[in-house]
């Protein structure tokens, strides 16, 4: 498990004049996708910037399996997640979800970081996950995920 914090420090002398710069922040806290050897990566939803996004900003893939993964840029502002190289066999087998970190970094040290989840499946069975339960935290790329599938008891009989 890894975590991420990010701390901005701004240093003002007294003759700076420029204006702060402008903080990035991506459209979604997560991107989620699926993939399954027999019908590839599916990942339809575009990863983009809600906010400070210019020419210059850089995006990028960190994390151990970000390995297999690739941004393929759209328009100005948009990106789409491909796959760079086949997820081996024995990774999908053994693991429910890879899970990563899409960042984006203007020079002068402004980043933002969003985390992708992507679901593990054997084209067999259909994930059990949802994703619809995942909530953001106040410590910056953490997502907590609660019990969001519940099994009705059985009845109480007396």
């Amino acid at each position: 498990m890894s975590a991420f914090t990010t701390i901005v420090l701004e240093v003002i002398l007294a003759d700076d004049t420029a204006p702060p710069p402008t903080a990035l922040v991506f459209d979604a806290t997560y991107y989620v996708g699926s993939y399954t050897e027999s019908d590839g990566l599916v990942f339809s939803t575009p990863i983009a910037l809600a906010e400070g996004f210019e020419v210059d900003v850089e995006f990028g893939l960190e994390g151990d399996s970000a390995q297999w993964f690739t941004l393929v840029p759209g328009s100005d502002n948009t990106y789409s997640l491909a796959l760079s190289s086949p997820i081996p066999a024995a990774v999908v087998a053994n693991n429910q979800k890879l899970i990563f970190v899409v960042t984006a970094q203007r020079s002068g040290g402004v980043a933002a970081r969003a985390t992708i989840v992507i679901a593990l499946t054997d084209g067999k069975h259909k994930s059990h996950e949802s994703y619809d339960c995942l909530h953001p935290t106040t410590l910056p790329h953490i997502l907590v995920q609660t019990n969001c599938f519940f099994q009705k008891s059985p009845p109480i009989r007396f």
